[in-house]
């Protein structure tokens, strides 16, 4: 009754093992890979952290299933001190913390395995509440721990899940944790003892430096030593923050100036903008082959079309249009001296195509004209 990625994991999980995916040419791929745990790249001044402590968990885990009354199929399961499921136990009396799981439908085989899990579900040692800095790269399954160096606490928690939003054009990547494990370095002059019989515990305490007992009562004491300590981690603290600070306001100066030269050159680039040829006009310069505005045309003949040359009198040239003519050249006509005789079909005054002064002659068939001014 679960679902196969829990399951993998699970498994992959008993085995210090973590469940990754890739993609490979439209493929994704499931594999293994161990368990990575970030203790000693992790610590109070890295991850931000709250902790909430269990000191008294389930240690007894009490599974039922088939039958009825006295009929009825039991089991037992216990946790040590660090969590450690088995079926002997090490808590009694008033340190034993008890539990029933009722699975009434429940074979022994199936039974055991339902009842030994529930009970390792319970031995976290408390919750946290982690958020990890930039800089730290985790997987899902992996381990990450946070160390308080004033308490000594030290978190474990396991990473369940890998946020990732891309919001503006920026990525950023967020974790969630879970199943914590907290342990707590314990007085060394601290002892106790358990019974398994079911009988009350007793426990004896001795005073260390700075505590005494007074019938039921502990006492604590802080002595200038002790003052002089958390002065220094303060005064140690203050100078880190101090130093960032001044990084940081030397980092923004830079941003300034980086910000004024790219303004420069923004406006460096506007003013020559105006003389820089558009995209339009870069291809359709790419696209010329190299050499082409070399090329000479032939010399024209009878049998090559090529470059002729006017002579600049009865053939020329203005603004491209070549033209030709005869005569004066300043009209372009035709000039007949005074006397010429010229005849057409149409009736037409020589004046109109040749100018000066003609008259019409007696003719049979065409129009017979002289020139007489």
């Amino acid at each position: 009754y679960c679902t196969a990625y829990d399951g993998i994991r699970r498994m992959l999980a008993a085995n210090d093992l973590k469940l990754m995916f890739q993609e490979v040419d439209g493929t994704i791929w499931m594999y293994a890979q161990p368990i990575v745990a970030h203790d000693d790249t992790v610590d109070s001044d890295l991850v931000d952290f709250s902790i909430t402590k269990d000191y008294r968990r389930t240690n007894h885990m009490i599974g039922l299933g088939k039958g009825d009354l006295r009929n009825r199929l039991v089991v037992h399961y216990y946790a040590d001190d660090s969590g450690k499921v088995s079926n002997t136990r090490t808590f009694g009396g008033r340190d034993e913390i008890a539990a029933v799981y009722d699975y009434s439908s429940a074979e022994k085989d199936e039974l055991d395995k339902q009842t030994k899990k529930q009970l390792q579900d319970l031995q976290g040692a408390g919750a946290v509440d982690v958020t990890v800095h930039d800089g730290l790269s985790l997987d899902v399954g992996d381990r990450v721990a946070g160390c308080d160096h004033v308490t000594g606490l030290t978190v474990t928690a396991v990473v369940l899940k890998k946020i990732v939003k891309l919001s503006g054009g920026l990525l950023s990547v967020s974790y969630e944790v879970g199943d914590a494990a907290s342990s707590k370095t314990e007085y060394s002059n601290y002892t106790s003892s358990s019974s398994s019989s079911g009988s009350t515990s007793g426990v004896s305490l001795t005073a260390g430096r700075g505590l005494s007992i007074s019938g039921s009562t502990i006492n604590a004491e802080v002595d200038s030593d002790d003052l002089n300590a958390v002065k220094q981690v303060a005064e140690a603290a203050n100078k880190t923050a101090s130093d960032f600070a001044a990084q940081i306001g030397a980092a923004n100066k830079t941003a300034e100036n980086a910000k004024s030269i790219a303004a420069d050159a923004k406006s460096v680039a506007d003013s020559a903008k105006s003389g820089m040829m558009t995209d339009d006009e870069r291809s359709k310069l790419a696209s010329v082959e190299r050499g082409a505005n070399a090329y000479t045309l032939p010399k024209a003949s009878t049998d090559v079309l090529g470059g002729v040359k006017v002579d600049g009198s009865t053939i020329v040239s203005v603004d491209g249009v070549i033209s030709a003519h005869v005569g004066d050249g300043a009209s372009g006509r035709v000039v007949f001296p005074i006397g010429y005789v010229v005849m057409n079909t149409t009736g037409v005054d020589p004046s109109v195509d040749f100018g000066g002064t003609w008259r019409q002659l007696p003719s049979l068939g065409c129009f017979t004209f002289e020139r007489i001014g």
